[in-house]
């Protein structure tokens, strides 16, 4: 009788740590799946902003004709500009923030400006656009602001 009492004291004790482990495990797995997701979270936030800032300062080098890269206002929007000739027409490429987001639009110069149209591009609280000096652009966004000096405004005097 008493070995029965002692096997089952054994076995109440063995399940019963059992159990705190388990607790412990499962404890530790959905702290540490948190931890992962608020680090993937930040992680992504940044390379977001980051990108914000990159994908302007590559259009503009990448678009660095003399006098075809400008700001623009456009309903309220102020928008970076980029002029481009295909087969004998002109077109633009606005870069400007509306809707949370900094979007891109392609479009035949005159045409009407309507700002949902643009593509969203990334999402984004704050743009801000303001030429300097000997056409130094300053683009301001969400993660910081950009010093842009286009090769193609060397000698334009500031308007």
């Amino acid at each position: 009788m008493k070995a029965k009492q002692g096997q089952r004291i054994d076995t109440i004790f063995v399940l019963g740590i059992f159990c705190v482990f388990a607790a412990m495990v499962l404890t530790v797995l959905m702290l540490s799946g948190r931890i992962y997701k608020n680090m993937t979270d930040l992680s992504n936030e940044g390379s977001n902003d980051r990108t914000c800032l990159s994908y302007i300062w590559s259009r503009v080098k990448n678009e660095d004709i003399a006098g075809k890269i400008y700001i623009v206002k456009l309903q309220e929007l102020n928008a970076l500009c980029f002029e481009e000739e295909y087969g004998g027409k002109a077109y633009q490429t606005m870069v400007y923030l509306h809707d949370g987001y900094i979007r891109e639009l392609f479009c035949e110069v005159g045409l009407s400006f309507m700002p949902e149209q643009g593509t969203p591009m990334m999402k984004a609280e704050t743009f801000s656009l303001r030429e300097r000096k000997h056409g130094v652009i300053e683009v301001a966004t969400d993660a910081g602001s950009l010093l842009v000096y286009p090769r193609s405004r060397i000698g334009i005097p500031n308007e």
